[in-house]
């Protein structure tokens, strides 16, 4: 595939894409939290599910429990601040801390953002664009209008100043359809001043201009943010842009990617498939790769982005198991386990959490595990989080769970 992308308003963009190499691994010290609660699915705007909080040590039992109701499937907890977000499959849940129910509603597949700073999160609408709720009590406060409509999930959505940022791919829609789904982009929206009309909708519609777009015939294209940097894969190519999608650097290989996460340098921790094989690679961001390590199941089964522990520990979470390696980039342990994995998420001073079947693990960098709560009866669907006062939350398909330390 040719290093192209195209573009809705601009001629095609070309990169030149330099070959990937290879180099020993570097050792980092270790870095530092920073924020706090979730922004989205897998925490971080680097995918790499750092919790920014440690584990509190002793003993954990149930604080409280709220029903999320009969038709929600979650698949993702964000706590921030006062307020939990529940993503679901078509569905969104908004709570306080104690638990009690503000709002819920339906959207379209989508991964919600949350926008802490603004008091907000976005969510896609029937329409295709994107629906601004108030994280104070779920109240609709904006409209953004997105290229194509509401035949693309909005996969990745990040905003910095008035400019909106949405990585999206064709979903499927009609299964008769002439073609299928086949394409991938990437926009930045300047949002363009307040909402204004004498209409509710009008009141509510943010006018926004597109200032950037790319698209490539492709359904593989993960997307993070190194600061003001964003980070993509796609078959071949490792690329890095500005908020105006002028490419920064580009390096190729054969490969297609299947997850992408980054750490705190910038550098790219990937799951990718290459011919039959999944591999993990770590490429630096001048494009050296300084790991290529052989992973023992398939590509289908991997389940997430790597988790990047702040000692740089990786963790890669399959259907039924989890894989390790550590700081010194060496395949450390690996756990199986008798049911599927809900999620997983690592803790300030690196102790990993994962949700599996009706209980929560914690692992250490040794791999030494330790279960902190079950739940009789349950399946966890999501990754275990912890709010900033320590309380841990997560979710079975129709109930959030919340666990508290005591020593």
């Amino acid at each position: 595939m040719a290093d192209t992308f195209q573009s809705l308003w601009q001629e095609e963009r070309t990169t030149a894409a330099r070959p990937m190499s290879n180099a020993a691994p570097r050792r980092l010290p270790a870095a530092s939290p920073a924020g706090a609660g979730a922004r989205r699915r897998f925490v971080t705007d680097r995918l790499n599910s750092r919790l920014a909080v440690p584990l509190p040590s002793g003993g954990w039992s149930g604080a409280w429990d709220a029903e999320l109701g009969d038709e929600f499937s979650a698949t993702a907890v964000l706590p921030v601040s006062e307020r939990i977000v529940v993503q679901g499959e078509g569905r969104w849940a908004l709570l306080d801390a104690a638990g009690r129910p503000l709002g819920h509603g339906m959207m379209l597949p989508c991964d919600i953002a949350v926008d802490e700073e603004r008091g907000s999160f976005y969510v896609a609408n029937r329409s295709g664009g994107l629906t601004v709720l108030r994280l104070d009590d779920g109240v609709q406060d904006g409209l953004l209008a997105l290229n194509f409509g509401h035949v693309y999930r909005r996969n990745y959505v990040a905003r910095r100043g008035d400019d909106l940022l949405v990585a999206s791919t064709e979903r499927e829609v009609d299964m008769h359809a002439a073609e299928p789904p086949q394409w991938s982009t990437i926009e930045v929206q300047r949002l363009a001043g307040q909402p204004s009309g004498d209409d509710e909708l009008a009141r509510l519609l943010s006018p926004s201009t597109c200032t950037a777009d790319l698209m490539r015939r492709t359904l593989r294209l993960p997307v993070a943010l190194h600061g003001d940097t964003v980070v993509g894969a796609t078959e071949n190519l490792l690329i890095t842009w500005d908020w105006s999608l002028n490419a920064a650097s580009a390096w190729k290989g054969e490969f297609t990617p299947l997850w992408l996460s980054l750490d705190e340098t910038g550098r790219m921790y990937l799951i990718v498939q290459v011919g039959r094989d999944a591999r993990f690679w770590l490429v630096a961001p001048d494009g050296k790769r300084e790991m290529d390590v052989p992973l023992p199941l398939p590509a289908s089964e991997w389940r997430m982005p790597p988790v990047v522990g702040y000692g740089h520990s990786i963790c890669l979470a399959a259907r039924d198991c989890v894989y390790a390696l550590d700081g010194d980039h060496e395949h450390c342990w690996c756990c199986r386990f008798g049911g599927a994995i809900g999620g997983a998420a690592v803790t300030a001073d690196d102790q990993l959490l994962v949700a599996c079947g009706d209980a929560v693990l914690a692992f250490d960098r040794m791999g030494a595990r330790r279960e902190l709560c079950h739940v009789t009866g349950e399946a966890f669907r999501t990754a275990p989080v912890l709010t900033q006062d320590g309380m841990l939350l997560v979710a079975s398909a129709r109930r959030l769970y919340a666990f508290s330390c005591h020593s």
